[in-house]
């Protein structure tokens, strides 16, 4: 964690550090064994210091420009049981699968939006042991935006 214009090294980023790793570890250890049955799994953008399209080549790719915080939510109690910051990929949506995995507790109903790789994340994760719809959103461009 990184606070604008605030070394690491500083008390503040040192409690800020320290804070935010017992949060991971406390959510780690207490966020298991649920008994989810209806679960919607998104992504939201964001990025760090940097967007995409603006990355250069002294850019290390990996830790700047576009990120996605992925989430997981209990489609009824809004419970979000998991998440990971990272870049829209493959590999982050299987480790991502995994950690839900490893949270909950008998078969549930996983819904994704139409991210290709969580196909083959979920069937890895869950086996059969998962009901899983893919979300197909549409846009539609109306003539009202136009106007404005």
């Amino acid at each position: 964690m990184r606070y604008k214009g605030v070394p690491c090294a500083t008390g503040i980023g040192v409690k800020a550090h320290n804070c935010t790793a017992h949060c991971e570890r406390v959510l780690d250890h207490r966020m298991r064994g649920i008994r989810s049955r209806f679960v919607q799994v998104d992504e939201i953008w964001t990025y760090c210091d940097i967007k995409g399209k603006r990355l250069r080549q002294e850019h290390h790719p990996v830790a700047v420009a576009d990120q996605y915080v992925f989430v997981v939510m209990d489609a009824k109690t809004n419970l979000i049981s998991s998440f990971l910051v990272g870049k829209r990929n493959a590999a982050n949506c299987y480790y991502f699968m995994q950690d839900l995995w490893e949270r909950v507790v008998g078969r549930v109903q996983l819904t994704t939006d139409g991210f290709r790789p969580y196909i083959n994340a979920v069937e890895d994760s869950f086996d059969s042991n998962v009901d899983y719809p893919m979300l197909a959103k549409t846009y539609q461009h109306t003539a009202e935006r136009e106007t404005r």
